[in-house]
């Protein structure tokens, strides 16, 4: 890493041509994944990257520490599943120790955390999400296509061991399929102090040929969770990502979040990017817009020339998504949602 040329001229937040600021780094460590949901991927799996093609952790790390000195703060990693990542926790330390990001989130489906969450832990992960779209073994098998519950909930109670800051619970909302499990996931998290949270299909990638049947919304979503919850009326979490939170009805600091990214368009006060394993730079992820960090740094170019890229990229991003404007962006339907991250 061009070492001298940090801190030069780059203490001015990254921000975009709509005066929002970019605080929150979404960091793809690889495409791959060993469940195949259907609302995620093909059922016939990939395409995957050539391994030629995929950042080294070296690389990763570098991408990181150029964007720590654009003002970013949070960096969640992700995938694909992040965890089949050779030397993910590795890298992890090196965005912590070396790179200075305290505050290191992480995705994961949890076949693999059961085994590495101690580990996580140790390396500066502070916060992990768990995809659990059903609680149902056989209806978990059929979405995720082959998926074992039983190791995702080990993943979950290891997780809990190993004492992260906080757990939650990503359930993506597929009508017909699991929308009758709702009530049973929220009692399950919070019976063990997690923080479910229930996410609207998105007419991204597999997801596009789903979102007629399937979709359901986060309101129709609270009204499933019936009596459990205050009030229709939720708080964003602000400066972290774009859920929004409605409180238990029952008093407790208990909780769940939505995310709505269809039905109540987020958009304007969006902090994030997105950066793939290829080192793609999306600024939205509902477009294919970007840059290739990763070509730059192959060639050669310092950080500043990046952070000078990285900035220009920014201006890329647009006002919003356009989900709802009628006929979809049929780029939207060539985006594998488990190359960026989701």
């Amino acid at each position: 890493m061009d070492s001298s040329s940090i801190g030069q001229g780059l203490a001015a937040p990254l921000a975009d041509r709509f005066g929002r600021t970019i605080r929150y780094l979404r960091l793809s460590v690889t495409d791959r994944c060993d469940m195949k949901c259907g609302y995620c991927m093909p059922e016939e799996g990939g395409p995957h990257a050539e391994k030629s093609e995929v950042c080294t952790l070296e690389e990763l790390a570098r991408v990181v520490a150029v964007f720590r000195t654009l003002g970013i703060a949070t960096v969640r990693v992700t995938g694909g599943e992040p965890l089949l990542r050779r030397g993910v926790i590795d890298l992890i330390t090196a965005i912590r120790r070396d790179v200075g990001i305290d505050d290191i989130a992480l995705t994961t489906n949890a076949t693999l955390l059961a085994e590495n969450a101690r580990a996580l832990k140790a390396a500066g992960v502070r916060r992990v999400t768990v995809s659990l779209d059903s609680l149902d073994r056989e209806r978990f098998r059929a979405v995720t296509r082959g998926g074992d519950l039983n190791r995702v909930l080990r993943g979950i109670e290891a997780a809990l061991a190993a004492g992260f800051d906080e757990v939650k619970t990503n359930t993506v909302c597929i009508r017909g399929i699991n929308d009758g499990e709702f009530g049973a996931i929220c009692d399950y998290a919070w019976a063990h102090a997690i923080t479910p949270r229930f996410i609207e299909l998105m007419p991204i990638g597999a997801g596009a040929a789903l979102y007629a049947t399937s979709f359901l919304s986060a309101t129709e979503a609270i009204r499933r969770l019936g009596g459990r919850l205050v009030r229709e009326e939720g708080q964003r979490a602000r400066g972290r990502g774009p859920a929004w939170y409605v409180a238990a009805a029952d008093g407790t600091a208990r909780k769940a979040g939505f995310i709505s990214a269809t039905s109540h368009n987020f958009c304007e006060d969006c902090n994030r990017v997105r950066v793939n394993a290829m080192g793609e730079l999306r600024p939205c992820l509902a477009s294919p817009n970007g840059i290739s960090i990763r070509d730059l740094m192959r060639a050669g170019r310092s950080d500043v020339e990046i952070a000078d890229a990285l900035r220009g990229a920014l201006l890329m991003k647009d006002v919003g998504h356009h989900f709802n404007d009628g006929a979809p962006d049929l780029t939207h339907l060539r985006v594998a949602m488990s190359g960026v991250g989701g």
